[in-house]
């Protein structure tokens, strides 16, 4: 499970393509931001920044259509 923190991180990794921004918006320092990322990292089990940020984006896509598609 995802720390309060890591959430409020990958939230904000989602929201911007710039990590310094990210923490900006959430008041953190990056190095800060990097060290939760990478603690996401370690959970899902990907080397990277650039992986988790690849995997925020394709788990948040995949909602998106699935919201989409649905007819009311």
């Amino acid at each position: 499970m995802l720390s309060f923190q890591e959430k409020r991180t990958l939230f904000a990794l989602l929201d911007t393509d710039d990590t310094s921004e990210a923490a900006r918006k959430i008041f953190l320092s990056p190095k800060t931001v990097y060290t939760y990322a990478s603690n996401i990292g370690q959970k899902l089990n990907l080397s990277s920044i650039l992986q988790v940020r690849q995997y925020i984006f394709s788990e948040f896509a995949k909602d998106a259509e699935n919201v989409k598609s649905v007819t009311y």
